[in-house]
């Protein structure tokens, strides 16, 4: 009579305990989350208004993610975050604005050129940097 008391109350313990353990097992077998590369490439350019611009692009994997940009050896800004929206590469910080020509990426950050970086203010906007090419020999020399 004392064993079909317990017999019940044991299988419910064993059933309980095993259904546990296969949740703990599921939750376990969860797949970690992949972390993006991440990456640095610095870029020299010349512009057509006599001005010498250095941008040093962050990269998760091969997309170009922040810019931070120094105009004749001057800080601009502070951390220029991609714009996810725009069509072509673009990066703002605060009101201004660095738009490179496509396509940017990782593998082609040092032969893209650079558009223009300008400052909007209520009046228009400043050209600050436009139609700037690659110098080789400095973007070479930034990324040693």
């Amino acid at each position: 009579m004392k064993f079909a008391k317990i017999l019940p109350a044991v299988t419910a313990a064993l059933v309980l305990s095993a259904c546990t353990s296969a949740v703990a097992q599921k939750e376990e077998v969860k797949a970690p989350v992949a972390q993006p590369t991440l990456s640095e490439k610095a870029v020299a350019f010349q512009c057509a208004n006599k001005k010498a611009v250095v941008v040093k692009y962050k990269f998760a994997d091969q997309k170009a993610t922040e810019a931070t940009v120094t105009i004749n050896k001057k800080a601009v800004g502070e951390t220029f975050v991609r714009d996810n929206k725009a069509e072509d590469p673009t990066f703002v910080s605060g009101k201004y604005v660095l738009n490179a020509d496509t396509p940017l990426a990782l593998d082609t950050a040092t032969t893209t050129d650079l558009v223009n970086i300008f400052h909007s203010e209520k009046e228009g906007d400043v050209i600050l940097a436009k139609n700037c090419t690659i110098n080789k020999k400095a973007t070479a020399k930034l990324n040693k």
